[in-house]
């Protein structure tokens, strides 16, 4: 075999993108990822978790989020207020 032609990735149909979400999601692309109701492209909102919801369940608390905010925001918060140390007096 050529190194060219093993190099060449492979090209995926839609057909196989669809699949693909549906095996890892359980959902179709066109349905809410909780509740399965068919949304339009006006009623969809996506989460950090990488799915879709509908508009009852767009906030994290409403379709249990696996996506941990608090320890991205404690990270967020360690790199903009870095902790100050103050010089210690000298007895002079």
């Amino acid at each position: 075999m050529n190194s060219v032609q093993s190099r060449k990735r492979k090209l995926h149909s839609d057909e196989d993108v669809k699949k693909q979400e549906i095996i890892k999601y359980g959902v179709k692309p066109g349905e809410c990822s909780y509740c399965s109701a068919r949304l339009r492209i006006t009623n969809t909102f996506g989460c950090k978790c990488k799915r879709i919801f509908c508009a009852k369940h767009r906030y994290s608390d409403e379709h249990r989020c696996s996506y941990d905010y608090k320890t991205e925001n404690m990270i967020r918060l360690e790199k903009e207020n870095p902790k100050i140390v103050p010089s210690r007096i000298s007895n002079a």
